[in-house]
Order: structure tokens, then C-alpha cells, then sequence
């Protein structure tokens, strides 16, 4: 990552809203509402990645015990782009992102990132996790 110039540690990433805050805000949405007007930026750690065919991916973010799912969609980004985030991003990587909020059709709330606004921050040392907990694999 560093080859290529991007900071795989960076200062800071400021959020908007906690997941806890984020799920009761927007609990209200209606399957296949979505809310455009502005963006918000979350942060949490990966516990689950899934593909859904080659051009959307769902995650879902933990924090404070809470989960919330954030829908990447191959049409937000340019294809080059949707490709190299999501190919670096894995289970137990924690990463802040910003996106618009809305649920899918299945009625899971969401956050949606849009392009180049996805801002990822990886833990690049090995990791197992058991518990919501990252262990050393060493010991």
C-alpha cells in the first residue's frame, strides 16, 4: 500500500454518528428508501464480507455490539476503482467510510458508499477473531 502512496495507518478519521446512533436514527426508513441529500461518515470493524454476484458486496460493521451493513454497489464506483477497494478490504479490517443511508429491498438498513468517498483504514497484522476480539496468532 505504501508503494502505491497510500497511508494504510492514517491521523484520524472523524465520524459523524456511532452505529448505535446511526441504527436508531434511520431504523424509520422503508425497504428500498434511500436518502441522498448528504452523506455520513461511520467507522467499525469488518465481521462479515459477502459478494452477491460480481457487482455488489455487503459488509457488516461492528461496533459498540451493534451491527450495521454497508452495500457496496459496482455502480457507484468507476470499475477500476470498486474492484481495488473491495479486493483489500477483509474480515476483521477496521475502516471508516462515508456513504449515503438508506435499506435495501429486503429491509436491512444501510450505509452506501459512493466512489472515491470510501475511507479505509486496514490492520495489516495477522488476525483471528473469536468473541469480537482480535487475538495474537503467535501464542
Amino acid at each position: 500500500m505504501k508503494v502505491n502512496g497510500e497511508d494504510p495507518y492514517p491521523h484520524k478519521f472523524h465520524t459523524d454518528i456511532s452505529l448505535t446512533h446511526f441504527i436508531q436514527e434511520y431504523s424509520h426508513l422503508q425497504p428500498g428508501d434511500r436518502l441522498t441529500d448528504s452523506t455520513l461518515k461511520v467507522a467499525g470493524r469488518i465481521h462479515a464480507k459477502r459478494a452477491s454476484g460480481g457487482k455488489l458486496i455487503f459488509y457488516d460493521l461492528r461496533e459498540e455490539g451493534v451491527k450495521l451493513q454497508v452495500m457496496a454497489n459496482s455502480r457507484n464506483y468507476k470499475s477500476e476503482e470498486f474492484i481495488c477497494i473491495n479486493n483489500k478490504l477483509c474480515r476483521g479490517d477496521i475502516i471508516g467510510i462515508q456513504g449515503n443511508r438508506g435499506k435495501t429491498r429486503k429491509g436491512e438498513l444501510s450505509l452506501i458508499p459512493y466512489g472515491s468517498t470510501c475511507y479505509l483504514v486496514f490492520t495489516l497484522a495477522s488476525k483471528t477473531m473469536k468473541h469480537n476480539t482480535v487475538r495474537d496468532t503467535w501464542t
